[in-house]
């Protein structure tokens, strides 16, 4: 396959895309401080998503959302009127610009906990949990790492029947992450799904360009032969579990023993 990248996605492109789309859903942004992340297209699926009627309904929720960043999606959680809402970032410094983005904004942030935590180590019991994780640049060997810890641990922060809320380009898998919901008790669908050119960093990382040759679907070619990933937007709802009881006597048993 040929690695060479045609017409890819360019920082000015992208935006030029959130200016656009923060103007449509009527959104206040400042200048971006050079520790802040700029909002890509996994991001601008997001919003569209949590601005339109496309997921669960938050009014009365209490809801999680990993990675608050710039705050747009706070922004856009806030005015569905959810019970309260516990936004996190990895570093206090970066949440600062959330606070700054929801003031702009004039929304009331007395229902808001800003929370310095790392990925799901936050605590607390939540309705709905809503991410944009990263993936191509996440820092790990497996590319898909906090895609896998939301799938698989999300359920220590839901709520019985809660709702886990995230996107992921196609490139990650789709149908690997519908399957993998599935086994760890989630009923999952795709809620909005868009398409958007390869970024032009994704051609700097040779790993990266061998990795998504190996992934069934991972991109399509258009007419001129640019790369196109899809993203989606998958809203999944925690089903009831009750362990069998011979588990559950024996964990009892083990917790009865250390205390």
């Amino acid at each position: 396959m040929d690695n060479t990248p045609i017409s890819p996605l360019t920082r000015k492109q992208q935006v030029s895309r959130w200016n656009e789309l923060a103007s449509n859903l009527n959104i206040q942004i400042p200048p971006l401080q050079s520790m802040d992340w700029l909002p890509e297209p996994h991001g601008f699926t997001m919003m569209e998503a949590i601005s339109g009627p496309h997921v669960v309904p938050m009014a009365g929720m209490d809801v999680l959302e990993l990675g608050a960043g710039i705050g747009n999606l706070t922004v856009l959680i806030h005015r569905h009127a959810p019970k309260s809402i516990t936004a996190t970032e990895l570093y206090a410094e970066h949440l600062e610009t959330t606070k700054k983005v929801m003031k702009l904004n004039k929304e009331d942030d007395s229902s808001v906990r800003y929370v310095a935590a790392d990925w799901l180590s936050v605590g607390g019991k939540y309705d709905i949990v809503i991410s944009n994780p990263f993936f191509q640049q996440c820092g790990h060997r497996n590319r898909r790492y906090f895609i896998d810890e939301l799938i698989l641990n999300s359920h220590k922060v839901l709520r019985e029947r809660g709702y886990l809320v995230f996107v992921q380009s196609s490139m990650a898998g789709l149908q690997k992450t519908l399957d993998r919901l599935k086994e760890n008790g989630f009923s999952a669908k795709v809620a909005l799904q868009a398409q958007s050119p390869w970024r032009s960093y994704y051609y700097d990382d040779p790993g990266f360009l061998e990795y998504c040759d190996t992934v069934p679907d991972a991109y399509k070619l258009d007419e001129d032969g640019n790369r196109i990933e899809t993203l989606s937007v998958i809203q999944a709802r925690l089903n009831p579990w009750v362990p069998h009881r011979s588990l559950a006597t024996k964990v009892k048993t083990i917790l009865c023993n250390n205390n």
